[in-house]
């Protein structure tokens, strides 16, 4: 992509064309690796691959540097168990949650009739945000709960096992 005044960026382009009535509106967004955005209408639908096109209309966001990032490390004053995702899931699922407090953390799967079919955590873990793969290949097909238990507090939330 040639801007002018000489500038020159490899670019991404996205084309859109509307046709209503019979009358097509063509659309593109111009994406470059450094941040630069040219998007305009095109008057010609079917516009050459290089060269000049004419334009209805256009606008120009300039390349930008990204001088920070603030990440975030959650709020951990409360306890908090997700929703594993994906669910429903085959044969492997992740599932997080975040403890605000140290202590002894239990994470266990059980089955419809409440046996236990996997412990994925019994130990002792800081307070925190955690995450744990679960691997049911050796599971049936069917519905599961797990629990996660970390002093006073206890939750259960369902999954599905789909093969």
């Amino acid at each position: 992509m040639t801007l002018p005044g000489g500038s020159s960026y490899e670019a991404l382009r996205v084309r859109e064309a509307t046709t209503v009535l019979g009358e097509t509106d063509v659309y593109y967004l111009f994406v470059s690796k450094s941040g630069a955005q040219v998007s305009l209408f095109a008057s010609d639908p079917n516009p050459p691959l290089s060269g000049t096109i004419a334009l209805e209309g256009y606008s120009y966001n300039g390349p930008f540097t990204i001088t920070s990032i603030e990440q975030s490390a959650g709020s951990t004053d409360e306890y908090y168990l997700a929703q594993n995702y994906p669910n429903p899931f085959n044969p492997r699922t992740v599932i997080s949650w975040q403890s605000p407090v140290s202590g002894w953390q239990t994470l266990k799967v059980y089955d419809l009739m409440g046996r236990e079919v996997a412990t994925l955590v019994d130990e002792f873990k800081s307070a925190g945000n955690y995450e744990v793969n679960f691997d049911a290949s050796k599971l049936s097909s069917g519905t599961y709960f797990y629990t996660l238990q970390a002093g006073n507090f206890s939750q259960t939330k369902k999954l599905i096992l789909i093969k």
